[in-house]
């Protein structure tokens, strides 16, 4: 593997993690959404992800699944006792 396919893949597994752990601590989705597009946008991914939108939408159904996972175990816990 090339040295600049290697390091993008690196940049890529970055960006993720570091979009994870955003993602994660955002009250709010917009939030979510303009802090990882902020990361993209920094680490030079926006394009290679595949533009605005599709890391608009890969947030917001990272955001919500956190959310509603969350939601779901409580209203699961709430129910059971």
């Amino acid at each position: 593997m090339g040295k600049v396919k290697s390091s993008v893949m690196e940049q890529e597994d970055l960006f993720y993690t570091r979009a994870d752990t955003i993602i994660k601590s955002c009250e709010y989705e917009t939030e979510a959404v303009n802090t990882v597009i902020v990361l993209a946008e920094e680490m030079n991914l926006l394009s290679y992800l595949g533009g605005y939108d599709v890391v608009e939408d890969m947030v917001c159904d990272a955001w919500y699944d956190i959310q509603t996972s969350h939601v779901g175990w409580h209203i699961l816990y709430m129910c059971y006792y």
